[in-house]
């Protein structure tokens, strides 16, 4: 089961693969504490390499600095081990490999009760007709990093 966490999410925002590209690296590259104004110095330094407009790149970093603020990503600093793109490779039943990148993976709890959580991360203005396909994605992921790492692990799609 996939837990779906979202932030709060202005409806107005821009939305679309730029857009998505923008929260998507600065998610990867701020600092898990960063203030606004090193969200903003990051979201625009990506959107001059990918093009977006000053609404494009203000909306990113204000949706990036409210995920930062949630309390999932709360859980994530207080991790002792944390996995920003974290490459994925697993060999199923039948013989096919799947490969992917984690957006991010952070280890959770202590001792016997210790796990994984897989983070997805999604910018989509809606979800619905994608849901079941992004599940089966998250999962597939959690699936790899607990068999690679011998622990139980959950998957969370984190709608930004």
């Amino acid at each position: 089961d996939i837990e779906v966490i979202e932030t709060a999410r202005d409806p107005k925002r821009p939305h679309g693969p730029r857009f998505g590209s923008l929260v998507h690296l600065a998610m990867l590259r701020v600092a898990l504490d960063a203030s606004d104004d090193a969200i903003l110095a990051a979201v625009a330094a990506e959107g001059r390499m990918l093009g977006a407009d000053d609404s494009e790149v203000a909306a990113a970093a204000r949706a990036v600095s409210l995920a930062l603020k949630s309390p999932l990503m709360r859980r994530v600093r207080g991790s002792a081990d944390i996995r920003r793109e974290c490459p994925l490779l697993l060999k199923l039943d039948d013989g096919s490999i799947v490969e992917g990148i984690a957006d991010l993976a952070f280890l959770e709890g202590v001792n016997s009760k210790t796990t994984w959580n897989v983070i997805d991360f999604k910018t989509d203005l809606a979800i619905g007709s994608r849901l079941e396909e992004y599940r089966a994605q998250i999962s597939l992921y959690a699936r790899a990093i607990a068999h690679a790492s011998k622990l139980p692990s959950r998957g969370i799609l984190f709608r930004i």
